[in-house]
């Protein structure tokens, strides 16, 4: 595969795992207010909201780390850093399982599964949660406090 190509995928495999996220946020936020607002309870029908939104961002999440996983163990390791790759590695792994659980959990509506799989994908968000913060996922709200604060001192 040829640079320009390669960065070509990164970027949207990059763009599916972000919207993904995005998508899967949106899903369950509109779940949230269906059940507490509305008092309507899962689960929800295929052409509801939460499913309109997350099952594309279950499918965009699971594909685009998948995708930037595949393209990390093809990548040269001199361009990285060897001490943080498995790091790296697992919240990949962690965030296209995320997308995984989810999807099958939809996929197990009405069986016997959806108990131990609804745990399983609680499980998976609440340690992305927690690893979240530590990864460079949030590099980039960091930086954008970084260049406020910065403006902000050089008015002062």
């Amino acid at each position: 595969m040829t640079r320009r190509a390669n960065s070509f995928v990164i970027r949207h495999a990059n763009h599916a795992v972000m919207y993904g996220l995005l998508l899967c946020l949106a899903s369950t936020s509109s779940g949230t207010v269906l059940h507490h607002a509305f008092d309507m309870r899962a689960p929800y029908w295929v052409f509801s909201l939460p499913k309109l939104l997350g099952i594309p961002g279950g499918v965009l999440l699971t594909v685009g780390a998948a995708t930037l996983m595949w393209l990390k163990t093809k990548a040269d390791p001199e361009l990285g850093a060897p001490s943080v790759w498995g790091g790296e590695m697992a919240f990949l792994g962690l965030l296209g399982a995320t997308g995984t659980t989810g999807l099958a959990l939809y996929a197990a509506t009405g069986t016997s599964l959806v108990s131990p799989l609804l745990a399983l994908h609680f499980g998976t968000v609440l340690a992305f949660f927690l690893t979240m913060p530590h990864s460079k996922m949030v590099h980039r709200f960091y930086r954008l406090a970084a260049l406020i604060r910065g403006a902000q001192i050089k008015q002062a």
